[in-house]
């Protein structure tokens, strides 16, 4: 039985247009026959002159090529597209996250606040990718989800890149920093003059330094709070182990009683200084060693990525606990 035109579904310019690109991303190239009977088998009312005329614009909007081979013309892509597209879209503590460029076609998933799943595929042309991205979004869309702003840190392509880690557990921590302020406080006995002449006295001798520390946690829970602070006193925080760099010292203070004494003459230690103080500032980090459960080792150096908008944000979705 055949079906009647008030019941067949009208056809525009848009509906042309997606099934064309699909013909030509499936055969390389399609024609205004071709279109005319595929939308026929969607029940769209489609005729030659109609279908004809639509394609006829869209060749010129969409830069296609096509030759005439005395019954119909025979329509294709000029080049391959260079578009990049991206959308975040969230519903109900949800995201959804898309990225084409070139041919990869890439989609990060989950509950909002985590790393989510990953999916990836490759097209065969970058058309093809975007074509295909366009309508997962538009799938989206008629689910439910939104367009929102993206407010987490870290871009796409460096979750991409160290997603595999990500999923790992971290075993042990190194944070390496330059130009932390050390602080040693000792005793020594200490030669002053005074208008009686020379006399000697026990003072407090405090020394600061400016030094370089590589300090080792072999846990890493509360690594990536400390991350988020401008600074903090290692020595209070705690660390397995430390290594020293290199160190000068800034300034050397004599102390009776907590007053500065003015002028020391000569000194010497009674007792060893005790290191009081290392105060670490996040901005002078230079690289995080990971060592993970598996046995996987990854370093990340302010070199290779940008302080502030990359490594430490990285680090802290590597260290969360």
């Amino acid at each position: 039985m055949s079906v009647s035109s008030k019941q067949q579904k009208s056809i525009d310019k848009e509906i042309v247009l997606g099934m064309a690109e699909a013909l030509m991303i499936l055969n390389g190239e399609t024609s205004t026959l071709e279109v005319k009977a595929e939308l026929r088998k969607q029940n769209y009312f489609a005729t030659q002159a109609a279908v004809s005329h639509f394609m006829d614009v869209l060749s010129e909007e969409e830069g296609w090529v096509y030759e005439f081979n005395g019954k119909f013309r025979v329509y294709a892509f000029q080049k391959d597209t260079d578009e990049i597209m991206y959308e975040y879209l969230e519903k109900d503590g949800h995201f959804w996250e898309l990225l084409v460029n070139e041919t990869d076609q890439i989609i990060f998933y989950g509950k909002v606040g985590s790393m989510g799943d990953l999916s990836r595929l490759t097209f065969d042309t970058n058309r093809h990718a975007i074509l295909n991205g366009r309508n997962l979004i538009d799938r989206k869309l008629e689910d439910g989800f939104e367009a929102v702003e993206d407010v987490r840190e870290l871009s796409i392509e460096l979750r991409l890149k160290y997603f595999a880690y990500l999923k790992k557990q971290v075993k042990e921590v190194t944070l390496s920093y330059f130009g932390t302020h050390k602080t040693e406080v000792g005793i020594v006995e200490a030669e002053l003059t005074s208008e009686s002449g020379n006399i000697t006295k026990k003072l407090t001798m405090q020394v600061e330094k400016n030094a370089g520390y590589e300090l080792h946690f072999e846990q890493p829970q509360g690594i990536a709070q400390l991350l988020r602070r401008p600074s903090w006193d290692a020595l209070k925080t705690g660390f397995d182990d430390c290594f020293l760099l290199g160190e000068k010292v800034v300034k050397r203070q004599f102390l009776e009683e907590g007053v500065v004494v003015d002028h020391v003459d000569k000194f010497r230690a009674l007792q060893p200084a005790q290191t009081t103080a290392i105060e670490v500032n996040n901005d002078r980090l230079y690289r995080i060693d990971l060592n993970f459960e598996d046995g996987a080792v990854l370093s990340l150096s302010k070199y290779e990525m940008e302080l502030k908008s990359e490594l430490i944000p990285l680090a802290q979705l590597l260290l969360a606990d």
